[in-house]
């Protein structure tokens, strides 16, 4: 189930964030990747979207299955759909280099990229789990998927702010 679920992250999340990306607007005129308007258009949009991504994975596939009985599921399940995620988004990203690869920058860029969709996934996972066992009313176990979302899209957000800063300044050995 949990490669399944890695499959539907690589398969569905992946392709589902960049076609919802695609339709909208993260272009900004700042060309500072860690100014106050980029980075908030890094959260609220490119980090709610991709979360959502790996959340409608997780909902949608093995939420309501039998085997997801204890609140630690929802961090394997959504690790796995982040994972998943990574792989198409780190796929997606080599191809488009072409032949122009530099095999340790993009072994460098593949890693993290992966842990750290892994953990941002982890957190709303954390969330999800939580208030799927939980036995506060509706409203309050709503909240707190709603706050780990945004946790996760903060730091998602902020992960793409400075993987951009990174990226404009050169990896220097």
């Amino acid at each position: 189930l949990v490669g399944g679920v890695f499959l539907l992250g690589a398969c569905i999340a992946g392709p589902l964030a960049s076609f919802v990306g695609d339709l909208l607007p993260v272009a900004s005129a700042d060309l500072d990747p860690l100014s106050v308007r980029r980075v908030l258009k890094n959260v609220l949009v490119i980090g709610m979207v991709q979360e959502m991504a790996k959340y409608v994975v997780v909902r949608y596939s093995i939420y309501n299955h039998r085997e997801f009985d204890e609140p630690m599921d929802g961090i394997i399940y959504m690790m796995a759909a982040g994972i998943g995620f990574a792989t198409a988004q780190n796929y997606h990203h080599l191809s488009s280099l072409g032949e122009t690869v530099v095999l340790s920058q993009a072994a460098m860029n593949t890693v993290v990229t992966t842990l750290a969709h892994a953990c941002f996934a982890g957190v709303l996972g954390y969330a999800l789990g939580s208030a799927k066992f939980s036995v506060a009313p509706p409203l309050s176990r709503g909240a707190s998927l709603f706050l780990g979302l945004c946790a996760a899209a903060a730091l998602n957000g902020v992960f793409t702010a400075l993987e951009d800063r990174v990226t404009l300044a050169g990896v220097s050995a």
